[in-house]
């Protein structure tokens, strides 16, 4: 944020203050005006009730000047505060699909391989079927346009299939629980496309596994870490 805008922001928060002891010193003001009139007039019962019929309505119109300054100032503030979550979100977001494009730019194994020349399963578990239901957005990565899940629209299966695979990849350590996942990202179209899903620890480290599920021919399914292979690029 700029010097400007952080003095701009600091004039907004001491605007309201201001305009509010303004009225008050206002009214204020009147009130010791009213006060002194009936010392000047015969009648002091009608002047006493026109008073405070004033009075009441003068009070009222401040009272709902107040309001609306303060209603204004909570509505700069609301559409501040949004403006920056946006901005940190699209950044986020940005961040989280340079990391996938170097998972997707990885060299695949030659197991790897052989699964990607399968054919995608059908039925209930059907990739391409999930993705085209569920409320993901689109990315583009290393070229492919793809959709994007976050944390609570990944199915299980595919959660279920990457432990399953976990089980058998050498030398993993660590706890990487459902509540580590960020997202996952498949690439669009029938194929046996693998999918790359993404944990962060809480520490802040990110790791991606590319899963390989067992697609028409129903094999094992199979995963790497390829985040090792990311950073060496």
């Amino acid at each position: 944020m700029s010097a400007k805008q952080e003095h701009d922001n600091q004039t907004d928060g001491s605007e309201v203050p201001r305009k509010v002891w303004i009225s008050a010193s206002l009214s204020l003001v009147l009130l010791v005006i009213w006060s002194l009139v009936p010392l000047l007039l015969p009648d002091l019962d009608t002047f006493v009730w026109n008073s405070i019929s004033l009075i009441g309505v003068a009070l009222t119109i401040v009272a709902i000047g107040i309001a609306f300054l303060i209603f204004r100032k909570q509505d700069r503030d609301s559409a501040q505060a949004q403006t920056q979550t946006n901005g940190k979100l699209d950044k986020i977001s940005d961040q989280m699909r340079k990391f996938t494009d170097r998972a997707a730019q990885t060299p695949l194994s030659s197991i790897e391989e052989r699964y990607q020349e399968d054919e995608e399963s059908h039925g209930e578990e059907d990739d391409e079927h999930v993705i085209e239901s569920a409320k993901g957005s689109t990315r583009v990565v290393d070229g492919k346009k793809g959709t994007v899940l976050q944390q609570e629209d990944v199915p299980l299966y595919v959660i279920g299939d990457l432990a399953t695979a976990w089980r058998d990849m050498p030398d993993q350590s660590g706890r990487w629980t459902v509540s580590n996942l960020v997202d996952a990202w498949r690439a669009d179209g029938q194929g046996n496309n693998p999918w790359y899903v993404t944990f962060e620890s809480t520490n802040g480290d990110q790791r991606v596994w590319r899963l390989y599920r067992g697609g028409k021919s129903k094999r094992t399914p199979t995963a790497r870490d390829v985040t090792p292979d990311m950073m060496a690029q």
